[in-house]
């Protein structure tokens, strides 16, 4: 817990707020192209608060297969990078934990770059989990999905 700190003196709680140009399709898709070899694959949009995601299913499957994250502009590589590693090493220390796995870029890279008007973004894809939302769990839930 921080303590005498408010929410907006936290690094990167004052970019919230910002309004960006979301990335348009054409883009993800020279992105998914050009770093992961993924071409003729069907993308939508996933509404949130900050950045832009994207579910990446290939032609002729129903489920998503991917997630895409394009970073909002004022997020940088190193908190990006951050999550990326945090994100392989929870898959190096215990495969067996149900969580995302991030694939890496042709050139083995954990991050992806995107030039935009806005400059330079930044973005990662992942494995998609299926799964429910704890929202739409019924309460009360079970103990394994809280920490008490």
């Amino acid at each position: 817990m921080i303590t005498g700190t408010t929410m907006d003196q936290l690094q990167g709680f004052s970019t919230m707020g910002e309004k960006h140009k979301p990335v348009g399709e054409e883009d993800v898709r020279a992105l998914l192209d050009r770093d992961y070899g993924i071409r003729d694959a069907s993308i939508s949009m996933i509404p949130t608060e900050r950045d832009d995601t994207f579910s990446v299913s290939m032609k002729g499957e129903g489920t998503p297969r991917f997630i895409l994250k394009v970073e909002h502009p004022a997020e940088s590589y190193d908190a990006v990078l951050l999550r990326a590693r945090s994100l392989r090493c929870l898959e190096e220390s215990d495969s067996s934990i149900p969580a995302t796995r991030l694939l890496p870029t042709r050139g083995g890279g954990l991050v992806s770059r995107l030039d935009s008007v806005e400059g330079v973004r930044w973005a990662t894809l992942t494995t998609f989990l299926r799964g429910r939302l704890l929202a739409r769990i019924p309460r009360p839930w079970p103990d394994s999905l809280s920490d008490g």
